[in-house]
């Protein structure tokens, strides 16, 4: 293999998606290419467990000789069973190191992650107050359980995010551990603090909140006067194709593709790259004709920035949940119990019960792993039903207007808990 040479890094132009040039000098090495333009060091090593890949810093500000050095002496400690990461990072004195400084340059080992922004906040909401300033070799497994316990069970109990708070100190002290910042992890013997968190509860009695088809129309008729600059379309668009809810408020105009051939099927599509879906998997998401009038509409608002949903004039994805929940519940009626999350599974209920819809396309729609249901056949079997979700979603929306054109009239009852949003005028 061909060294890599400076110049050839320079001129490494971005794609269509992330690309990797080894280096062929360090085995190993090689300059990533992102789609952004961005480009950065990645070194590999198969070590015990598996084989891991390090990030060894930023091109041009790391050059390819420094990079070459770096990649050699982690090559040299892996060999002798000690840190690689230590020559990318060498470990400041573990007693200097405070929690809130290991968790930064442990959330930098995360780069990339889908959860890294809530992860991030999530520390510094519930464990950079409490413990941010210790030592963190001096952390306590007592300190960590009370912290937890107190999530859970204490005046502003959150069961859910307490266990999320869980996993992500488990990560942290394990990191730590390996990082030699401290002698062993004071996790290890701690249990997730919500044995079983209300939801799966509420999985379990059989007792999930669901709208029943009359109120997916009610929201849908009530959803062009709800006072908002984004709730509006936005809501209409859940209803229509059940993403998940940032899947919409984050998609950008150049995720949209009108027309798109895919999977022996050509019509208007999003495209949306694996970094923004849960599974880590591209999607290609079918658009019913009415999804694309809507979208043609917003296109007038915010057409000339990068976000479909985003307020006009901000060009960032809409974020307002707490107040639209309130704001969406006051439009359907007296019920309090359920999310704006929860017009995903309503939508995918009525799918299978009022349209009788294969619950393996309705998978697909939702955009689920499919290994998860079809195992080893989902090796084999590629297509991903582009055709038949199109058809399913067009006649979904069809069911979903007939239905709402035969709801009597009523007034759209606003919450007065609720500050309306600027509704800007249309172009």
């Amino acid at each position: 293999m061909a060294a890599l040479t400076d110049a050839a890094a320079r001129a490494a132009k971005p794609g269509a998606a992330d690309r990797d040039l080894a280096d062929g000098t360090v085995a190993g090495l090689s300059l990533r290419v992102f789609k952004s333009g961005r480009k950065a060091w990645t070194l590999r090593l198969r070590m015990a467990g598996g084989q891991r890949r390090f990030d060894i810093g930023e091109y041009p500000a790391t050059t390819l000789a420094d990079a070459r050095d770096i990649a050699q002496e982690a090559r040299r400690l892996a060999g002798r069973g000690e840190n690689p990461e230590h020559a990318i990072r060498p470990p400041p004195p573990p007693e200097s190191v405070s929690v809130k400084q290991a968790i930064t340059r442990w959330l930098e080992t995360k780069a990339g992650n889908r959860s890294l922004p809530m992860e991030k906040r999530r520390l510094a909401l519930h464990v950079e107050p409490v413990i941010g300033d210790r030592p963190a070799r001096d952390v306590t497994r007592a300190e960590l359980a009370d912290l937890l316990h107190k999530m859970a069970f204490g005046e502003a109990a959150k069961p859910v995010e307490a266990n999320r708070t869980f996993t992500s100190l488990r990560g942290l002290f394990a990191w730590c551990a390996g990082m030699d910042i401290r002698p062993d992890d004071p996790t290890a013997l701690l249990k997730k603090p919500v044995k079983v968190e209300p939801s799966a509860a509420r999985q379990r009695e059989g007792d999930v909140p669901l709208l029943d088809m009359t109120e997916l129309a009610r929201l849908w008729r009530a959803a062009p006067a709800l006072k908002s600059d984004v709730l509006p379309d936005l809501v209409r668009c859940m209803l229509l194709v059940p993403l998940r809810r940032d899947e919409w408020t984050d998609a950008a105009w150049a995720e949209l593709r009108d027309p798109l051939v895919a999977d022996g099927w050509t019509g208007a599509a999003l495209r949306i790259g694996a970094e923004r879906m849960k599974g880590r998997r591209p999607a290609t998401v079918p658009l019913p004709a009415r999804a694309l009038d809507i979208l043609a509409e917003r296109r007038k608002l915010t057409g000339k920035g990068k976000h479909i949903f985003a307020v006009p004039g901000r060009d960032k994805p809409f974020a307002g949940w707490k107040r639209a929940a309130e704001t969406l519940r006051a439009a359907v009626g007296d019920r309090k119990d359920w999310s704006p999350h929860t017009i995903r599974k309503s939508v995918a209920t009525a799918l299978v019960r009022d349209l009788g819809a294969d619950e393996l396309l309705v998978g697909r729609i939702l955009q689920h792993s499919p290994r998860a249901t079809l195992g080893i056949t989902a090796v084999y079997q590629r297509s991903d039903r582009i055709a038949e979700q199109a058809a399913l979603l067009a006649r979904w929306a069809d069911h979903l207007e007939a239905v709402a054109a035969r709801l009597p009239a009523e007034p759209v009852q606003a919450d007065p808990r609720v500050v309306p949003l600027r509704r800007m005028r249309r172009a």
